[in-house]
């Protein structure tokens, strides 16, 4: 899925984390999320045991896009929805610079986000990685309220955001995965994230 760059447009960092660091196994970055009361779900926790992790620490600045933002049309497949690719969000990232995660970016996004907004969902724009059930999915970062389903899936499988649904009192972060495989489609509005190109 990797494209490359025709333009060059400033696009300031949303935040910055850290690669590399002292969780080098994914049961450290499973005990490091259960301390921060961070609930794992399946799909992002079997994720953890097949991503990369670095062995040299770096930062990686990240920058917090939607497809309209990145001027994507949607209105696809004859839905009411304004709807994008996966390839197309990503193809248009790396037309204004960005480039595909690294795999780690996920869960280290989710260490070091506590402020998340209730309701916000995040797709970590990175290279698919196939986990034990042999589809190539993307982690995803959330806060949703812990009297709703926190799944970021939805019966037409389309992502969006979730919804508004309640107070920081009462709302979880989440970290989870989702299918990453390319045609899938996303609401226009849905966040992703990608890293700021350091070249």
């Amino acid at each position: 899925m990797k494209t490359k760059s025709t333009a060059s447009v400033e696009l300031p960092i949303w935040k910055t984390v850290s690669l590399g660091t002292a969780l080098k196994t994914a049961l450290y970055f499973i005990a490091a999320l259960d301390e921060m009361a961070c609930r794992l779900e399946w799909w992002g926790e079997d994720l953890l045991g097949y991503m990369p992790i670095s062995n040299t620490p770096r930062s990686m600045p990240l920058v917090l896009v939607t497809g309209k933002s990145l001027g994507l049309s949607g209105k696809a497949f004859g839905l009411s929805h304004d709807l994008v690719t996966l390839e197309g969000v990503y193809r248009k990232a790396a037309e204004v610079g960005l480039e595909p995660c690294p795999a780690e970016v996920g869960p280290q996004l989710r260490l070091s986000y506590h402020d998340q907004p209730v309701g916000e969902t995040i797709y970590v724009g990175m290279e698919p990685i196939q986990g034990s059930n042999e589809y190539p999915a993307i982690f995803v970062v959330s806060r949703a309220s812990r009297s709703k389903d926190m799944s970021p899936l939805d019966s037409m499988c389309v992502e969006s955001r979730v919804s508004d649904a309640g107070t920081a009192e009462n709302s979880q972060v989440t970290l989870d995965g989702t299918y990453g495989m390319e045609g899938r489609v996303w609401r226009r509005d849905a966040l992703w994230v990608f890293a700021k190109s350091q070249t």
